[in-house]
């Protein structure tokens, strides 16, 4: 009995440690966990104060974007100083309209960008869909910053179906704006580490039953 219970505790490790999903509202901890992916950050499109409408095609970094309702030709990026940002960002020239994010192959298995809603919207904040396929995995809420101050992440990594598409929707009155995209293949355990961490959950069980039958 006793064996049957420790073996079942590391199978349960391993089968179950790559399929939940984390998300994640701090860009470093996401870079810490999803180290090396790389990032797409508009820089070099439009020039200060320049809006560059639509945005060029992506698909050679392996992304597209488009509008909900407008397609790609809504979708522009601006450069530096266009609402009084630091940096180039994308952003979908119209109001109440949804940006998608689509991932071109298999998808990804982590995905982070800051987001900002711009105009004066009576709230801020971004509704974050992510889907594999036409299967939604789930939905987030992110309360944003003014539409120059980009200090909302939105992160996901480790479902167990790869990530095709986001799509990032803004609070009514409101237009979404993103940067720094990174996305690529998900972190996974090492080996040497999974088996360090069902060694662990061992020795809790058998020390949880070694107290059982002293008792």
């Amino acid at each position: 009995m006793v064996r049957h219970l420790l073996l079942a505790a590391v199978v349960g490790l391993a089968g179950s440690g790559s399929a939940k999903a984390v998300f994640f509202t701090s860009q470093a901890a996401f870079a810490t966990a999803n180290p090396g992916l790389p990032v797409l950050d508009f820089e070099g499109i439009a020039g200060p104060n320049q809006v560059v409408q639509p945005a060029p095609n992506f698909a050679a970094q392996g992304v597209t974007f488009a509008g909900v309702v407008g397609g790609p030709g809504v979708v522009a990026v601006a450069g530096p100083n266009v609402i009084g940002t630091p940096s180039a960002f994308l952003a979908v020239n119209a109001f109440d309209q949804a940006l998608d994010i689509n991932f071109l192959g298999a998808g990804v298995g982590a995905a982070g960008f800051n987001v900002a809603i711009g105009f004066q919207p009576p709230t801020r904040s971004a509704t974050v869909e992510v889907f594999s396929g036409a299967t939604l995995l789930d939905t987030q809420v992110f309360p944003t910053a003014d539409e120059n101050v980009f200090t909302t992440f939105a992160g996901f990594s480790g479902f167990a179906s790869n990530i095709t598409r986001i799509r990032v929707t803004p609070s009514t009155g409101g237009f979404v704006l993103i940067d720094n995209l990174a996305f690529g293949a998900a972190a996974v355990p090492e080996p040497a580490s999974a088996a360090l961490l069902g060694l662990g959950a061992v020795g809790l069980v058998g020390a949880r039953l070694r107290r059982k039958r002293t008792a």
